[in-house]
């Protein structure tokens, strides 16, 4: 149930950008010792992306989670914040992410929810 979007003004060839999915789903579903058969990863390349004052390279991602702690957020900062600037040649400081906890009930999936019964 973890779904992550990366937003990015950078570009890569069609083999790192399924390579970069690949690496973002394990590392997420790592970090929150959830399966990987649930996360879902949307990456948004080549976007109009500008932050402080100036078009340079950046990144805006988002990680929506059911059970998503406060205590998670500064180890998932940093692991992606990590990665992503190696991976697509952005200055940590030029990166925002988000994480947002979503309670069962407001998570659909295979036409229902995750809440409990």
């Amino acid at each position: 149930m973890p779904f992550v979007s990366v937003t990015t003004n950078q570009s890569l060839s069609q083999s790192d950008k399924a390579e970069l999915l690949s690496e973002i789903s394990f590392i997420c579903a790592d970090i929150l010792g959830k399966s990987e058969d649930f996360v879902m990863v949307n990456l948004n390349l080549g976007e109009s992306l500008f932050f402080a004052g100036t078009e340079e390279p950046a990144i805006f991602a988002e990680l929506f989670s059911i059970g998503l702690s406060a205590m998670d957020a500064p180890t998932l900062s940093c692991a992606l914040c990590k990665f992503l600037s190696e991976r697509l040649s952005v200055a940590p400081k030029r990166i925002y992410l988000n994480f947002r906890d979503v309670p069962r009930e407001m998570w659909g999936w295979n036409g229902s929810t995750f809440a409990k019964s």
